[in-house]
């Protein structure tokens, strides 16, 4: 009987031990929803019953298209959104929503740093005065100001910019000045939303870097939005977003765990990455399809992206592309059958001699109207789309609308199918969709 009492409670004291020493997420999002006007016309339900926990030195991304709800998530963990349903509780299970004002200020100043898109420098002030403007607020004294801003700058490239304005600086330069002044605080967790938009892709790769690194080398807990699917490898974990919803979670690395996932991906799983959106029933069809249609590997048609592109940047002749796409695998080439190496070498080629001819036309005039002439112009003698005199006007319009970007190419489509009598173009459905992807396919260059 003593024996049995001892052994119950040894069991329950390990529960007790284990619960204590499990580790805890320190961002914990429970059915969050949030939605802007609320009861008006205008109602818009950015957030729906969003669940997710966070921990500790975490890279996460949220990932989604425009509209999908992400920078709304991460507004409602920087405390500058309030839910309209659900908890966003943080660092000791504190309820942000029910934080006094002091506190919630409190964990602004100390525990978050926010890095924007669009820098949100004060014009007026230096680089330093901006860096240094967070512990103003704090009342740090001048010398530590200087020497905390001092060193940042010097780990970020821009010591000799310290002086300027942000008017004098480039927009990698003033996002550098923004990440080093979201740090003077040294917050523990580093929001970041969509850091890069703003910037070419050479200083995008920089930010990223230094953004990753705050992670790897400072152990900051980061949360990353991007609609960059580039950007994705960097992350522990990639929460997809669409309609103001999680969708799927994949996991590089399982920093519970300090693992990598494993690197052996089934096909699904890689279908699933390259259609993050697609069912499992999608997917399934894509694969079976795929099997029938292209009967190539993931590698093969990875080697066979590698080498067009190498083509299109004019490092490979008409008659070496054929070879590449001909060569075996084990030799450096794609290792397709020399039938199939031809047929596709001759759609790539055509594709591009379109692109560079469109290309020529558009540099003839910068203005929309002569550009949508001369594309409607090109379509009809050289495509083999025969359009009626009444049709031409609409026609004419609509693809002027659309390099001015004033439509999608969803619309555009819409408007070549219309019936005539409706306000159309009055095309059947194949033929607007021929258009519509030829105009999408030829605005490569154009853009």
């Amino acid at each position: 009987m003593f024996f049995e009492k001892v052994k119950y409670l040894l069991i329950f004291f390990v529960k007790i031990y284990k619960a204590f020493m499990a580790v805890k997420p320190i961002i914990s999002i429970k059915n969050v929803s949030v939605v802007y006007n609320q009861g008006l016309a205008t109602e818009f339900q950015a957030l729906r019953d969003v669940d997710l926990e966070i921990y500790e030195k975490e890279y996460v991304i949220f990932f989604g298209p425009s509209g999908s709800g992400k920078s709304t998530l991460l507004y409602t963990i920087a405390g500058l959104e309030s839910p309209t349903k659900g908890s966003v509780s943080v660092y000791g299970g504190r309820n942000l929503s029910e934080l006094p004002e002091e506190e919630l200020m409190e964990y602004h100043r100390n525990f978050v740093g926010m890095i924007f898109q669009a820098f949100y420098l004060v014009p007026t002030l230096t680089a330093q005065g901006n860096i240094e403007l967070p512990m103003v607020f704090r009342g740090v004294d001048n010398k530590k100001r200087s020497t905390v801003s001092e060193a940042l700058m010097s780990r970020f490239g821009i010591s000799s910019y310290s002086g300027n304005l942000p008017t004098g600086m480039s927009g990698g330069q003033q996002q550098r000045v923004a990440i080093a002044r979201s740090l003077v605080n040294k917050p523990s967790l580093v929001l970041a939303d969509e850091p890069v938009g703003n910037l070419d892709s050479e200083n995008a790769a920089v930010v990223v870097d230094l953004i990753a690194d705050l992670n790897k080398t400072d152990n900051k807990t980061v949360i990353h939005v991007t609609h960059d699917p580039r950007h994705l490898s960097r992350a522990d974990r990639i929460f997809y977003m669409k309609d103001g919803e999680i969708v799927r979670i994949v996991t590089n690395r399982d920093v519970l765990k300090g693992q990598k996932t494993s690197d052996s991906k089934s096909a699904i799983d890689k279908v699933a990455a390259m259609n993050p959106y697609s069912t499992e029933e999608q997917m399934k069809a894509k694969l079976i399809l795929n099997s029938i249609l292209m009967p190539y590997g993931y590698h093969q048609m990875e080697k066979m992206e590698q080498t067009a592109g190498k083509y299109i940047a004019g490092l490979l002749s008409d008659s070496e592309l054929v070879k590449m796409m001909d060569m075996p695998e084990e030799e450096g080439g794609v290792g397709l059958y020399k039938q199939t190496a031809e047929k596709i070498s001759k759609q790539i080629i055509d594709q591009v001699a379109e692109i560079k001819h469109f290309e020529k036309i558009k540099d003839n005039s910068k203005e929309i109207k002569k550009n949508a002439t001369q594309l409607m112009d090109y379509l009809i003698d050289h495509c083999g789309h025969k359009i009626k005199e009444d049709q031409k006007k609409r026609f004419l319009e609509a693809i002027a609308y659309r390099l001015s970007d004033e439509i999608g190419s969803e619309k555009l489509q819409l408007i070549l199918d219309e019936p005539f009598k409706d306000g159309g173009v009055g095309l059947d459905k194949r033929r607007a969709k021929d258009i519509t992807e030829k105009i999408e396919l030829l605005l490569i260059e154009y853009k």
